[in-house]
């Protein structure tokens, strides 16, 4: 089912990169408001599907959101900032089964690969000097290992239906994010 998902969210995945003000780590431009949002709209997006998939699926600890919300506060971003995001975005994502947090995992993990490449990029980045060390781009390598654990779970047998299950909530998950990337504020 791996490859099922890889295929049919490419595209959600691509345009949701060019959303993501990582970019401007990578191209070491980010300043220090920019960095704060992306923390916050990263904490969102996993705060809500974390929360939604662990009903369904056990998660490793610790949670993503975790890890964002140690940064958060670290930068003395306001719990009211963050729980105003929090209450406008959490009714619109669910899941349902075992089967759709597969899907959303799958864009969840994905995803968090993608923080090792950016945690090597932000010693880089000169506007982020003076901010405390990052706990969720910390670049440690356990990202890795949960996405390397998790894709065994997706190389199983599946049915036409439940892959297409899975699939639906993947792109669905996609589309959440580029939502959170576009609409969460400081």
């Amino acid at each position: 089912m791996i490859d099922k998902l890889r295929e049919a969210t490419k595209e959600l995945h691509e345009n949701i990169e060019k959303k993501n003000l990582a970019y401007l780590i990578i191209n070491h431009k980010i300043e220090i408001d920019e960095y704060k949002l992306l923390l916050l709209q990263n904490y969102v997006a996993y705060a809500i599907t974390e929360r939604q998939i662990s009903n369904y699926v056990d998660i490793k600890k610790p949670l993503k959101s975790e890890l964002l919300l140690e940064d958060l506060s670290a930068l003395n971003i306001n719990e009211d900032v963050i729980q105003r995001n929090i209450l406008k975005f959490e009714n619109l994502f669910t899941l349902n089964n075992t089967i759709e947090s597969l899907g959303a995992k799958y864009v969840v993990d994905g995803s968090a690969l993608g923080g090792v490449f950016i945690a090597k990029n932000i010693p880089l980045c000169k506007n982020l000097e003076e901010l405390p060390k990052p706990i969720f781009f910390s670049g440690d390598r356990d990202q890795v290992k949960q996405w390397n654990s998790f894709s065994k779970t997706l190389k199983k047998d599946y049915s036409l239906e439940e892959e297409s299950l899975a699939i639906n909530k993947a792109k669905e998950t996609f589309i959440f994010f580029g939502k959170i990337f576009s609409e969460v504020s400081l």
